[in-house]
């Protein structure tokens, strides 16, 4: 589905895209979220659990890409919608491959979490659980240079879509 068309069937569902005063006390939260999960991703590798180092590794990496909607007024409570909000409000700030990598992240944790009788080959697994904290890392920094120019052109972008969608 074309991005704009997903965005627009993400405004229009219940838990999908909302528009909120911006939060840095929840972006906060979310990041202290990603860290933990961080925490456990590597707790799980410690003890040989892939399955649950796979599904925090993708958490870590969602609760990140949250905490920088949460700074920018951004409730998405649908996966989907939060990650297309991110390719569309901040392309210009993550490339193509952080896109590509957190829906991998994604599509592993769906395989593990609710298939039993599905895999991650080696390769996709360490390359996942090797990213992760670069991921997080990444999202943090771009939390830290976001100004209040960036904030109020992402939601005047946001907006738009609102209004054109409403109308």
């Amino acid at each position: 589905m074309p991005l704009d068309k997903m965005i627009s069937w993400c405004i229009r569902q219940k838990t999908g895209i909302r528009l909120e005063e911006p939060n840095d006390q929840l972006c906060k939260s979310y990041l202290k979220e990603a860290n933990d999960a961080l925490v456990s991703m590597n707790a799980n590798i410690n003890v040989r659990l892939e399955k649950w180092a796979i599904i925090t590794a993708y958490y870590a990496r969602y609760n990140a890409i949250y905490a920088l909607l949460k700074k920018v007024g951004v409730k998405s409570e649908i996966h989907d919608c939060s990650i297309a909000l991110m390719r569309y409000l901040f392309s210009d700030i993550f490339d193509s491959k952080f896109f590509a990598e957190l829906e991998k992240s994604k599509e592993q944790r769906i395989n593990v979490q609710y298939y039993t009788n599905r895999t991650v080959n080696d390769s996709d697994y360490n390359n996942n659980i090797k990213s992760a904290s670069d991921f997080v890392l990444n999202v943090e920094r771009a939390i830290d240079r976001l100004n209040s120019q960036k904030t109020h052109d992402a939601r005047v972008k946001l907006e738009k879509l609102i209004k054109v969608d409403k109308s």
